[in-house]
């Protein structure tokens, strides 16, 4: 069977997106022996620098995943933790759109000056959409080698790697912060959503949202989630997972949660964190034992 493409997204940084998806893949691979695939199209490569050590970012130059938005690639992941593989971010993926790098660009440019601004516009989308198709059908090929495939995105729709992700993917989650900033986008990212299921993936399923770094001293976090339980009922998909600075820690060492549990504070939070992603995924029920 071929791998669920899961990405997890916001349109806010900071909200745990990588802490989620690495500990996702921690569970897939070391509970379930899964065959699990990480690819990090975030250009700032937090997750694949977790996953892999400076030698192999350093001396890597191969296998990177900018080169997922080109047509007729050979690319072959590398060893990470825990036999993760691993496409690792790279600086190329802030060349938006790839077509547009070196001389290209000037050429669109002179283009757009004789063809006029509604044509420039087609020209750029073609563009646009070439990445996307290139993105999708990419990680498409790669799906019957693994049993789980994640991506790692940035926080935005603006740039190509969020947007290419959704194209690909079988599995979306959103995720919120109980601020104000997370309120404010909801809506806005449902929509962004849609249109690329609409137009790029009508396979794509949108699980809904998980609420992260929740405090339950705090009386506004309390009425934030409040208020999107009434708000988007079903797409709040699993109670709050509760801030807690260990799972960071722990993500940022490379280790899974579920390992080497100290005290009852940190059971709780590591059950907090698993019963959220069992929502996405059933399967990994067994992870809490």
């Amino acid at each position: 069977m071929a791998a669920r493409v899961t990405t997890y997204a916001a349109q806010k940084g900071g909200v745990g997106k990588s802490t989620i998806l690495i500990q996702s893949c921690f569970i897939a691979r070391l509970k379930l022996n899964a065959r699990v695939l990480l690819i990090d199209v975030d250009p700032q490569c937090n997750s694949s620098g977790v996953m892999l050590d400076e030698g192999q970012l350093e001396q890597n130059h191969s296998t990177v995943a900018s080169m997922l938005y080109s047509d007729d690639i050979s690319i072959t992941p590398l060893k990470g933790k825990y036999g993760i593989d691993v496409i690792p971010g790279d600086d190329g993926i802030n060349a938006f759109p790839q077509d547009l790098t070196d001389g290209a660009f000037s050429e669109l440019l002179s283009r757009i000056d004789s063809i006029g601004q509604d044509s420039a516009n087609h020209v750029i989308q073609e563009v646009v959409d070439n990445q996307l198709i290139a993105f999708a059908r990419n990680v498409d090929s790669l799906r019957d080698q693994y049993d789980y495939i994640f991506i790692d995105v940035p926080p935005s729709f603006l740039g190509l790697p969020l947007i290419s992700s959704l194209c690909a993917a079988t599995d979306v989650v959103g995720l919120l912060e109980p601020t104000k900033f997370s309120s404010d986008v909801v809506s806005g990212f449902i929509d962004k959503v849609s249109s690329i299921k609409e137009n790029y993936n009508p396979e794509m399923i949108f699980h809904g949202f998980i609420v992260n770094k929740f405090r339950g001293t705090s009386k506004r976090h309390k009425e934030r989630v409040l208020e999107w339980q009434k708000e988007l009922g079903d797409n709040l998909i699993a109670d709050p997972i509760k801030v807690n600075s260990w799972i960071e820690d722990r993500t940022e060492d490379g280790e899974p949660v579920f390992q080497g549990i100290k005290n009852s504070h940190q059971r709780s939070g590591c059950v907090s964190l698993l019963n959220a992603i069992i929502e996405v995924f059933p399967e990994f029920e067994e992870s809490k034992s």
